[in-house]
């Protein structure tokens, strides 16, 4: 499960308060969205519909397919009830970044460990990366500045995309 849990972050941009709250009723398999902060708990206090890409859906169709709960994507092992929404993916991001490398290991190698906001900021970038224009992704992160920020923030792009890009 707490792979799901990071790979949620990186497909939606989602923030980590924000998809803690998302229901099933929130997924829109049809139309291929989600929307982010449909009860308004946003940090702008706006929901937003972020469109699925093939990674988002394929994870989506699987959490659906092995759900624990039919309200809630994301349910508490330790209150162990149908329709307890987990309040903190904080085991899951501790867990999941030692199974992979990237805690106490990077935080030796580097002086900083993979972070929940490191999931947004792959999102922000790979979509920069892959061609969609900073407006659209602005709207899928929740950015009301028409894409400044994104620009500005996560518009930089990694040398093997620049390599790529001149060839």
């Amino acid at each position: 499960q707490f792979i799901c849990d990071f790979r949620f972050l990186c497909f939606s941009g989602a923030r980590a308060a924000e998809a803690l709250r998302i229901k099933w009723a929130d997924v829109d398999f049809e139309n291929r969205q989600v929307v982010i902060g449909a009860d308004g708990n946003t940090k702008n206090r706006k929901s937003r519909a972020v469109d699925f890409n093939d990674d988002l859906e394929r994870l989506l169709v699987e959490m659906h397919r092995t759900r624990s709960s039919d309200q809630w994507l994301f349910v508490s092992a330790q209150r162990g009830s149908e329709g307890q929404r987990a309040r903190s993916f904080r085991e899951t991001l501790l867990k999941a970044r030692e199974r992979v490398g990237l805690g106490k290991e990077r935080r030796e190698a580097t002086g900083y460990a993979l972070g929940f906001h490191d999931c947004r900021h792959f999102f922000i970038s790979y979509a920069v990366m892959s061609g969609v224009d900073f407006l659209t992704v602005a709207a899928w992160v929740g950015h009301r500045d028409g894409g400044l920020l994104i620009g500005r923030v996560y518009g930089h792009v990694s040398n093997d995309h620049l390599k790529a890009s001149a060839q």
